[in-house]
């Protein structure tokens, strides 16, 4: 994180001088400075190192929706076509990333997966131990090597059975 974090403060422009401001924090790791919007007068209650602490923490999240967008081509773009449409598009594709992930996860490979990465709670909550869900267990499967030849297999059998208009609950293995 380098010496000392701080954010050198500004004034936003069209507000009372120190109700609004924002900070400007540089990293030498980084290429581009951050641009942190914080209350002016904060840094008693949440210290700057504090405020940029917890933005390092949320930059993975940021670069994963920067990548998603990017992989599904709206990154940057200026819509000249209906924006509605393309946004039809991309919850489309998420929901369909969504039920593949559960039903994977609530499938044959789920207790595979549960044995390898799952800790049980010691004592039942809601009538269970296990500690992770069905999207859970399937985005494990989705992400760990081991299973890559397994999710493969029943990613095949998954979408062959919705090709020939067969319920997900119906598929053989």
């Amino acid at each position: 994180m380098g010496s000392r974090p701080s954010l050198l403060p500004r004034r936003l422009s069209g507000h009372r001088a120190g109700t609004r401001g924002y900070g400007v924090f540089h990293d030498p790791g980084f290429q581009q400075p951050w641009f942190l919007l914080v209350p002016a007068g904060s840094a008693a209650e949440l210290p700057t190192a504090e405020v940029v602490a917890l933005y390092r923490q949320r930059m993975p999240i940021e670069l994963t929706f920067r990548d998603g967008k990017t992989h599904l081509g709206v990154r940057g773009l200026r819509l000249e076509v209906d924006p509605a449409l393309r946004l039809g598009r991309l919850l489309l594709a998420l929901s369909g990333a969504y039920i593949l992930a559960v039903r994977l996860g609530s499938g044959r490979i789920a207790a595979t997966v549960r044995t390898y990465g799952e800790v049980l709670r010691c004592r039942p909550r809601h009538g269970t131990r296990r500690r992770l869900s069905a999207l859970s267990i399937g985005i494990l499967a989705l992400s760990l090597a081991p299973f890559a030849d397994l999710v493969r297999r029943q990613l095949g059998r998954i979408l062959t059975a919705f090709q020939r208009g067969q319920p997900a609950t119906e598929i053989s293995p």
